[in-house]
């Protein structure tokens, strides 16, 4: 019989260690019902004083803060769970010291989950740009998405010629990229103030020599406030994923809000090589949702439809699309398939989890958002 002077006496503080972090939580999904509240008072109010702080502390910095946080805490938990199982191997660690490291992590997990929902998470069940601009979202048919098709054909052609008429496309730094996407941010909000941007945070990831092996090309730290870019990729995508990762940083975390964002941000540019990179991305999106509309209505013309569109691009930019293949193509092996389909797929089940039912198809949602922005202003 356990002698009761040795027992653990439970204090205060025992349960407080699980009361708080799981009242949070609660609290926290519980909030992601009210999106009203988030729109009107946490993603305008609040958020935008967090995510300025954060880049104040952080864009400074020469390289990526959360990049190097990331990594440590990758290495801990890879330490933990190494010593764990070997403890295990060797019978040196008993059942009920592993349900105290397995609670122990989950609590670490419930704290994380806490925090990312209050510096930015929470942005994800927000009304977003379809409430700001009072968008008419509905219902399209193919004949919109062809008209978009067209438009989207003839800004390609009319940027790519003002760029260069050679085939080779002038090389940007990294910090005049930065400092250019600043400038569409800052041209935009003189139409759509809640589109400012301020405290730029934009950095090259740590991590872009192993990006081939992941798919990803850019991504928001929620955590440092930082927007990373891999830099291993074709000039010419450069500006639109920086101005998409900055729609992540004002607060739009949907992926097609995001994109939209930056769309919006990077036609407002004087700049042609950045109105001419948003238009490379949603080229590639409305085929896709062009495709797909084509296949609710039984359309079977599609092909041959997609295929004269084609024909419409001037040969430079047919060019341009033609290397960016042949780029991913040729560091395209097998282990980076298999390795980025796994990525991916966790990546999908996140964003299914975040309000994106669509999962990795959201990012094409920007069309639906782009044909809704046309029907209300009647351009694009």
């Amino acid at each position: 019989m356990e002698n009761p002077s040795k027992a653990r006496q439970y204090k205060p503080k025992d349960w407080l260690k699980w009361l708080i972090p799981v009242s949070l939580v609660v609290f926290v999904s519980a909030m992601s019902f009210f999106p009203a509240w988030i729109e009107q008072v946490y993603s305008v109010k609040i958020y935008p004083y967090i995510a300025q702080v954060q880049r104040a502390m952080t864009g400074w910095l020469p390289f990526s803060l959360g990049d190097i946080i990331y990594g440590v805490l990758t290495v801990w938990l890879l330490v933990k769970i190494f010593k764990t199982a070997r403890a295990a191997i060797r019978k040196k660690i008993t059942r009920k010291k592993t349900t105290q490291r397995a609670l122990r992590l989950l609590r670490f997990f419930m704290w994380v989950y806490i925090i990312f929902n209050f510096v930015w998470g929470w942005n994800y069940h927000r009304k977003g740009l379809e409430y700001q601009l009072q968008l008419p979202i509905g219902k399209y048919h193919s004949s919109e998405v062809k008209q978009v098709l067209a438009e989207v054909v003839q800004r390609l052609n009319e940027n790519r010629l003002v760029i260069s008429t050679d085939t080779v496309l002038p090389s940007r730094s990294f910090s005049q990229f930065r400092l250019e996407a600043k400038k569409c941010f800052d041209s935009v909000a003189r139409e759509f103030p809640f589109l400012s941007y301020s405290n730029v945070s934009v950095k090259k990831s740590i991590y872009s020599a192993a990006a081939q092996y992941f798919g990803f090309t850019g991504y928001y730290n929620p955590f440092s406030g930082e927007a990373q870019l891999r830099t291993q990729i074709p000039e010419v995508m450069k500006p639109f994923i920086i101005c998409h990762e900055i729609g992540h940083q004002i607060g739009y975390a949907k992926e097609d809000e995001a994109s939209f964002a930056g769309y919006l941000a990077s036609a407002a540019s004087r700049d042609p090589y950045f109105r001419y990179s948003v238009y490379l991305d949603l080229y590639i999106s409305v085929r896709r949702t062009l495709r797909g509309v084509s296949f609710l209505e039984k359309d079977t013309s599609v092909g041959r439809v997609l295929a004269e569109y084609h024909q419409r691009l001037d040969t430079l930019v047919r060019y341009d699309q033609r290397k960016m293949r042949e780029y991913f193509r040729k560091r395209q092996g097998y282990f980076s398939e298999e390795v980025s389909s796994v990525v991916l797929g966790v990546y999908e089940q996140y964003l299914r989890a975040n309000a994106q039912a669509a999962g990795l198809k959201s990012y094409d949602d920007v069309i639906s958002l782009l044909i809704a922005y046309r029907r209300k202003y009647g351009r694009i």
